[in-house]
């Protein structure tokens, strides 16, 4: 069920989407709304909520041949989104204004 941010509540599942990944995300924090509007819709906004998610550090490498044809090595850090709801290892603060907002389970107490 799509929701807005106004109606997040801590212990919510929600999925957003993050360029071309999905980003499976646990509440932490409930939403507050800013103290000024948007400059230029006069709408108050929501500051960013403290969620819980799935990145996984990979390395890249690929070799090559420089100038003077001698082997080379680079390699390179990706961090990669995992869409599950198990082994959340990151806190971050993510902005979920004017995003299309996944409800996908919601803690009941």
């Amino acid at each position: 069920m799509q929701v807005e941010v106004k109606d997040l509540e801590i212990g919510d599942e929600i999925i957003i989407p993050s360029n071309s990944n999905l980003i499976y995300a646990k509440v932490l924090k409930a939403p507050q709304p800013r103290k000024t509007p948007s400059y230029y819709t006069n709408v108050i906004n929501y500051k960013s909520i403290k969620c819980s998610i799935n990145i996984q550090d990979t390395v890249m490498t690929r070799t090559y041949n420089d100038t003077n044809n001698q082997p080379k090595i680079q390699s390179w850090k990706i961090k990669k989104y995992i869409c599950t709801p198990e082994e959340h290892n990151v806190i971050k603060h993510i902005d979920l204004n004017n995003k299309s907002i996944w409800l996908v389970g919601k803690k009941l107490f």
